[in-house]
């Protein structure tokens, strides 16, 4: 008797396109993410990659054709609700605040706070242990409290990978 290994199936898109002024820039995408899987979107300048990122991560709606997340049928509204099912865009544009340091960039817009009498102040120590995980995750080592214009590139993309993963 063999064992079947099958993933759960957590997104997917059901002939999904989109018009732009009667020019249809994607039409009929068919895709099935599992989880665990890793996938990349590559293709020509203009063959539709950021606008079916766009799409997924609530930019866009789509002209037709449906997204399906944890077998559930999805319409977004714009980013913030895309954001609550789970998908998160890493920008192909680097988008840190040089001066700031690691855990400053990676939780910059959604702080992790605690309630101190009346005061929300942020958490530092929670902001540090989840920045780490995100890190470990990533099988990185990076100081917390390094200011990110000393980073190189590869290092600043991992922090703008981070702050997605937090």
């Amino acid at each position: 008797m063999s064992f079947i290994d099958v993933k759960e199936e957590i997104l997917s898109t059901r002939n999904l396109g989109k018009e732009f002024n009667d020019v249809w820039v994607l039409n009929d995408i068919n895709i099935n993410l599992k989880k665990g899987e890793i996938h990349s979107i590559v293709g020509e300048n203009g063959a539709g990659k950021s606008t079916f990122i766009k799409i997924l991560s609530g930019v866009y709606a789509p002209s037709k054709g449906e997204i399906i997340i944890n077998s559930q049928k999805v319409k977004f509204n714009n980013v913030k609700e895309s954001e609550q099912m789970g998908i998160r865009t890493v920008h192909q544009e680097i988008n840190l605040i040089p001066f700031f340091n690691v855990m400053e960039n990676i939780f910059i817009g959604a702080e992790l706070e605690k309630k101190v009498m009346v005061i929300n102040i942020l958490d530092k120590k929670k902001s540090a242990e989840k920045a780490k995980e995100a890190l470990d995750t990533l099988g990185v080592e990076l100081d917390l409290n390094k200011y990110v214009h000393k980073l190189d590139t590869s290092m600043r993309r991992i922090v703008q990978i981070c702050k997605v993963l937090v």
